[in-house]
């Protein structure tokens, strides 16, 4: 009975997609655009800064702060990428949705902690809240449902094309 259910992890071609070194930079442009369009869609517009000179900077350059944090996400995919090539985990195919996950989860438990936790004391971080973590929770959060779907479907597939 166990024989049926045992999972070949080994089943991505070296070949593939995913696995060449240039996937990191392609997540960082799928990071960066959505982090773009979460920031137009919800339009932070907090009532509470009362500094004119925070305000104009946050509203001028705050569509901007994804694509900063989407480089630092690319410098961190290809460490783990490097580090995935080093060890040749690049032959299991849950190893790449997780690698994904990861750098995309370090953002989020970050967000959330200043956009649910983080006090609301100055203009500065009033406007850090509103014009970086908020977008920024939300783009994790998107980013984290595709990743989600890219593991359970790298999961379901291994599975079903085990019991065939």
């Amino acid at each position: 009975m166990t024989e049926n259910l045992q999972i070949d992890l080994k089943d991505s071609d070296k070949r593939s997609f995913i696995n060449r070194a240039w996937w990191p930079f392609l997540a960082m442009l799928l990071f960066a655009v959505i982090y773009y369009l979460v920031y137009w869609f919800i339009g932070p517009a907090p009532e509470d800064i009362d500094s004119e000179k925070i305000l104009n900077v946050f509203e001028t350059y705050g569509q901007y702060f994804g694509f900063a944090l989407a480089i630092l996400s690319l410098l961190l995919w290809y460490v783990l990428y490097g580090i995935k090539s080093l060890l040749r985990l690049g032959k299991y195919s849950l190893v790449n949705p997780a690698t994904y996950l990861l750098g995309v989860g370090l953002w989020g438990i970050l967000s959330y902690q200043i956009y649910f936790n983080e006090p609301r004391f100055t203009n500065i971080g009033r406007a850090i809240i509103d014009y970086v973590a908020q977008p920024l929770w939300y783009t994790c959060v998107v980013l984290a449902i595709i990743g989600g779907v890219w593991f359970v479907g790298n999961v379901l597939y291994l599975i079903f094309k085990k019991n065939k």
